[in-house]
C-alpha cells in the first residue's frame, strides 16, 4: 500500500514538474536616437528550446556558429541573449513569459 501511494506521488510530482515550463518570448530590441533600448516582442513558443533554435539561426545568418561565442558580427552572452552589435546593431532575447525586458508595466514605456 505505501509502495503504490510512493508511485502515484512521483506520477503526480513529474507531470507537474512538466507542466510547470513555461512559455518563452523571443525579444528584439534596438538602440533608439535616444540611447534607449527599445523592444518589441518578435515570436512566442511553448518552450524555451524553440526560443533558442531561433537565435541559433540568427547567428548563423550573421557568421555566427550555434552557442556561445564572439566575433566581428555579435556576440552571445548565453544561450538565450544574442547582440549583433556589428552593421546589424540589433539585439534578440529569449525571455520566460512572465519577463518583459521594458520594464513593469505603468513605468512610462
Amino acid at each position: 500500500m505505501m509502495r503504490a501511494a510512493l508511485v502515484v506521488l512521483c506520477l503526480l510530482l513529474s507531470a507537474v514538474t512538466a507542466s510547470a515550463e513555461c512559455a518563452w518570448v523571443l525579444w528584439n530590441g534596438g538602440r533608439g536616437s535616444d540611447e534607449q533600448m527599445h523592444w518589441q516582442r518578435w515570436d512566442a513558443f511553448d518552450k524555451r528550446s524553440p526560443c533558442v533554435a531561433r537565435i541559433d539561426a540568427e547567428a548563423v545568418k550573421l557568421g555566427l556558429n550555434a552557442g556561445t561565442l564572439f566575433n566581428e558580427q555579435g556576440f552571445r552572452t548565453s544561450e538565450t541573449l544574442l547582440d549583433t552589435h556589428g552593421r546589424f546593431g540589433t539585439t534578440w532575447q529569449c525571455l520566460p513569459d512572465t519577463v518583459d525586458p521594458r520594464g513593469p508595466k505603468g513605468s512610462g514605456r
